[in-house]
Formats: C-alpha cells, sequence, structure tokens
C-alpha cells in the first residue's frame, strides 16, 4: 500500500511537469479578443488555441465566456465537456500535501513543487482553493470519484450530441507534427501537356489545420472517455476505508487469518452511496449498439478496405473504423454474448469434455442490484489445512450465480 501512495505522490511530479515541458509552446501562442464586442464563436475559436496540456485550465474559462454569451455554442460545449474530466485536477498538488506529510513524502513533494517553472498550470494544481484536503482512503475516493463523474458526463454528452458536425481548428504549436505531415501528404505532381510540376501549394492545403469531427470521431470519443470511468469505477465503487490499515495487519497471515482479519474493518469493502454501476450497464450497452453502426457504415469508415489515413482524410479519426471482412462472423458471435451478459440469466456451459457441465449466470446483478458488503459476499466461509477455500460465505455471489454452486468453482484440493 505504501508504494501505491508513493506512486501517487510521485503522479503529481509527472503532471507539473508538464508545465516544464509546455513552457516555450506557452510564449508562441496568443490568444487576444474583445469580449465585449467578439461573438459567442469568435471567443470559443480563441478558446480553442489554448487547449493544450499546458493551457487547458485557461481554455475552459474563455469557453466559459462564449457560453455566456450564447449557451448553445456548439464548439465551446464541446471543449468544456472534453475538458471536464482534467479541470477536476485543480488544487490536486495542495490538496495531497497533508497526504504526504502523513506519509514521509513532503520533501519529494516540495522538491518537485519548487523546481517546477512558475506558470499559471503550477498554480491551477497547487492552490486548492476551497476544495478538500486528501488526508486518507475515503478523501481520494472522493477525489476519484470526482474524475470519474467527470466522464461519465462528458461520455454522456458525446452520445447525446452524436450528430454533431465541427471544423476544429489546430493549434500551429502544440500540432506542428501533424501539421508538417499534412503538408507533405498535400504535395502532389501536376502536369499541363508536356510540363510537369510537383507543387506543395494546392487546393489539399487550404485546410491542412481544420480537424473535421463527425459522428464517427464523437462516438469513438464516448467509448473512450467511458472507458477511463470503468478504470475509475474500479477504485471508488467500493469504499477503500481502513485498506492501508488492513494490508499492514495481514503480511504474515494465512488466508483464513486474513478472512477474518477482514472482517474486522467494517468499512472496508462496503459499496460506497455515490458508486457508478448504474452507468456500467449503459455503457455496455452504448458499445454493442455503436459496434453495430461501425459495421453498418463500414463503407464510408472504411472506404480502403484496412486502416489508413486515406479512409477518413482530414478527420479526427483519421485512419478510419475497420472491421476485417474475416473478423465479421467471430464480431458478430461476441455481440451476441455481450448482449446476453446484459440482458440478464443466461446459460453457459464450463469445462471441457466430459466434464463439461452448464451453469446459470447472471452478471447482471453486478449492476442492477450490486453487492452491499464484498465481507458478506465474496469472502470465503471454510478453509481446509492447506489453506484452501472450501466454501462461500454467499453460494450465490450475490445472484451471479443463482443457483448456489458457487463452492463447485473452488479448487480445494491440496495438491
Amino acid at each position: 500500500m505504501k508504494k501505491q501512495i508513493g506512486k501517487m505522490v510521485l503522479a503529481t511530479a509527472v503532471i507539473m511537469a508538464l508545465t516544464a515541458c509546455g513552457e516555450d509552446q506557452k510564449n508562441n501562442t496568443v490568444v487576444s479578443f474583445d469580449h465585449r464586442t467578439s461573438t459567442s464563436e469568435e471567443i470559443a475559436l480563441a478558446g480553442e488555441q489554448l487547449v493544450a496540456p499546458h493551457s487547458f485550465h485557461l481554455a475552459d474559462k474563455i469557453f466559459d465566456l462564449a457560453l455566456e454569451k450564447d449557451p448553445k455554442n456548439e464548439r465551446a460545449q464541446f471543449y468544456k465537456h472534453l475538458l471536464k474530466p482534467f479541470m477536476t485536477t485543480q488544487g490536486v498538488i495542495g490538496r495531497m500535501k497533508a497526504f504526504a506529510k502523513q506519509r514521509g513524502q513532503s520533501e519529494s513533494l516540495e522538491k518537485s513543487i519548487q523546481e517546477t517553472p512558475t506558470a499559471s498550470l503550477k498554480d491551477f494544481l497547487v492552490n486548492q482553493g476551497n476544495k478538500a484536503s486528501i488526508t486518507d482512503e475515503k478523501t481520494a475516493q472522493d477525489a476519484l470519484v470526482e474524475m470519474r463523474d467527470a466522464f461519465i458526463d462528458a461520455s454522456k454528452w458525446l452520445k447525446a450530441n452524436a450528430e454533431t458536425e465541427l471544423d476544429l481548428n489546430m493549434n500551429p504549436y502544440l500540432f506542428k507534427d501533424e501539421i508538417k505531415d499534412r503538408e507533405m501528404d498535400a504535395c502532389a505532381l501536376f502536369n499541363d501537356g508536356d510540363v510537369y510540376e510537383y507543387s506543395c501549394y494546392g487546393e489539399a492545403r487550404k485546410n491542412i489545420l481544420i480537424t473535421k469531427v463527425n459522428s464517427a470521431d464523437l462516438r469513438t470519443i464516448q467509448h473512450v472517455y467511458a472507458g477511463y470511468a470503468l478504470l475509475l469505477m474500479s477504485y471508488t465503487n467500493y469504499s477503500f476505508e481502513g485498506l492501508e490499515a488492513f494490508s499492514h495487519e495481514i503480511k504474515d497471515l494465512n488466508p483464513e487469518q486474513k478472512a477474518a482479519k477482514f472482517q474486522k474493518f467494517a468499512k472496508l469493502g462496503t459499496l460506497r452511496k455515490d458508486h457508478a454501476f448504474g452507468f456500467f450497464g449503459q455503457m455496455g450497452a452504448d458499445l454493442i449498439s455503436s459496434v453495430k453502426w461501425a459495421m453498418k457504415y463500414q463503407n464510408s469508415l472504411c472506404p480502403t478496405g484496412a486502416e489508413n489515413k486515406k479512409n477518413r482524410k482530414g478527420y479526427a479519426l483519421e485512419s478510419g473504423l475497420c472491421i476485417a471482412p474475416n473478423n465479421l462472423a467471430e464480431l458478430n458471435k461476441s455481440l451476441a454474448i455481450a448482449q446476453a451478459v446484459l440482458s440478464g440469466p443466461f446459460k453457459s456451459t464450463v469445462g471441457e469434455a466430459p466434464y463439461q457441465k452448464e451453469y446459470t449466470i447472471n452478471y447482471s446483478v453486478i449492476w442492477n442490484s450490486p453487492i452491499q458488503d464484498l465481507k458478506k459476499t465474496s469472502m470465503a466461509a471454510s478453509h481446509n489445512e492447506c489453506g484452501n477455500a472450501t466454501s462461500f460465505a454467499d453460494k450465490t455471489l450475490g445472484g451471479i450465480l443463482p443457483d448456489g454452486n458457487a463452492d463447485e468453482f473452488l479448487n480445494k484440493s491440496c495438491n
């Protein structure tokens, strides 16, 4: 546990390094507008040029100004939701000072702060304002919940606005490598009779600073953000309160003793009131829907038949969304299984012949009726002389195995 805590403190130093990395670029990005006379779209276009690792927090403020003038501005809405999870990192370093002090990491953290060049991002990450300090497992989880919910909100917005189409203006300093590649792709050989000319200044070059987004791009970002939310759910759906002490106390205990010790920590492993299991089931249904959508529109999403920059030239997802024809049968099979898992109880054959057995499995209870306390459901009720579990306290594992045959999955052998 202490190693994990150390990594968390170290991670803050990595975040701060973004400031130093972006320092040269920051001086090249000049944004200027008159809020009184500029339109909402003009303000949003200005904010777009600040969407970068070193200045995203400034861009967010400008998008607020754009939305004050026009709450329906699609460009500002898009970026506000895209940046929302990262805006939750405001004051994260300041919030962790008490946490670091308790674990002897203050010196390392303070050194990172002092060595980081002065910039607005440093202030954004260090000054916690009225945000609560991170002092233990609960407050650490509270901070992760804030980011998790921001990813969920952004994912929902992207789903609801999947038909939005935008021309995004690339920051010439942040995306200089991508722009250079586009410049080279814009070069072509032209001929006029007997005269041949290789030119990089034609119609194709006009839009090299523009990246288009439409339904394919927005759906992809939606599922990427949902994936981040899923990752954070594993750290936030159940309480970690007491985990550090528990980890320390079980170092030299056998499995049976560890199980008994787990029972002593009342809050550890209990379902948090702010869990996000409800989104879990919807995320699966959305993913199935998007895969079917991609299969239906392969002619436009992957016209060359394989991933290639020519598939969607000028779009964010330039290489396309390609599904190999020889994978369609297997993909349809996987989709059918996924749909069965989401729908409720289904039959599944486990093992190899001649020892196969059919079981009824209901994974949907995980998000429809989540386990309230892992200690009462997933822990072993008994162990043999080898320390192996021989039975579960809950034979259904919280309803996942409704026939109550969870013990059959245990390896009780001492060999």
